[in-house]
């Protein structure tokens, strides 16, 4: 959208829609391009030893070769039949952070923001003190909750593992303050330029 056609940099075209996966807010691939610190290749078709052969028909020679395939989600400290949710493409956990099948289990900072991360996870902890105090109660039909915004994500994008925790900053945040009200703690309205509209945040221990 911002840096014109791919084809300019070597690049193939997107094939999907806009914003039909994440956006990569980062352009220094594209400046190591121009400046020619990297040279874009196609794609792989065969390899043989240290020589690679590409869709087009070239080869050449490699000593290294990464493969940037992304992250799963994992827990190397948990056992998989404990908790696994390596091949999952929505993660089962209600407000991101709360499980069905267990009370004295949470995830903070489990989602991935099209924003700021550490507000909302500050957000998330306050949630698991205000719980442990006995000062919030998780919805009565949790499994039904979390079906609920398994079925309801806060962005359409197309399927897939990359986009298995992702969350709309302002819309999470507005989720994360209901549940937080529910135990009389309001984290106010968000910054908008206006000193009347900050709020301090209460103390979850208060």
């Amino acid at each position: 959208i911002l840096q014109g056609s791919y084809k300019n940099y070597g690049l193939p075209e997107n094939k999907n829609l806009a914003l039909s996966h994440h956006p990569t807010l980062n352009s220094d691939l594209l400046d190591f391009i121009r400046h020619g610190r990297i040279n874009p290749r196609p794609a792989i078709k065969k390899l043989h030893g240290k020589e690679v052969e590409f869709i087009d028909g070239t080869k050449e020679r490699f000593d290294i070769i990464c493969a940037c395939t992304g992250f799963w989600t994992t827990f190397p400290f948990f056992d998989k039949s404990f908790i696994d949710f390596q091949h999952v493409e929505k993660i089962p956990l209600f407000r991101k952070m709360i499980h069905n099948d267990f009370q004295n289990l949470y995830f903070i900072g489990l989602f991935q923001p099209v924003g700021c991360i550490w507000p909302m996870a500050d957000y998330q902890a306050k949630l698991a003190c205000l719980e442990i105090l006995g000062k919030y109660k998780r919805p009565k039909n949790l499994k039904a909750a979390i079906q609920y915004e398994i079925d309801h994500p806060h962005f359409t994008f197309e399927r897939g593992q990359r986009h298995a925790v992702e969350v709309d900053y302002h819309s999470f945040r507005k989720e994360l303050r209901l549940e937080l009200l529910k135990a009389g703690v309001d984290i106010g309205k968000p910054p908008g330029g206006n000193k009347s509209l900050y709020k301090n945040f209460p103390k979850a221990a208060s």
